[in-house]
């Protein structure tokens, strides 16, 4: 229950952070602006993707150490999807 609700509170909290920035309601949790909302596209995702994967996870992995990096591999890495490549620690 305590998850479910953490997870309804950012989910509205990112809806209405977009919500202002584009100047739109509800927007009870900041200030309004005037900001246009781009939709990424296929390439934009697929890069998203591929920084993800060879950039922010492997600079984390190094941090973590190789061990840590694949205990979350087979933890965390599992649950999402992702694997960090423990070849380039």
């Amino acid at each position: 229950k305590l998850e479910d609700d953490f997870w309804a509170i950012g989910a509205k909290a990112t809806e209405e952070g977009v919500n202002c920035n584009i100047g739109t309601d509800p927007c009870t949790l900041g200030k309004k602006s005037d900001l246009t909302l781009v939709e990424l596209s296929d390439a934009d995702k697929k890069r998203r993707a591929e920084v993800v994967q060879d950039v922010v996870l492997v600079k984390w992995g190094k941090r973590c150490g190789k061990d840590c990096a694949q205990r979350w591999n087979e933890t965390v890495g599992k649950v999402v999807g992702l694997q960090i490549p423990l070849d380039k620690l």
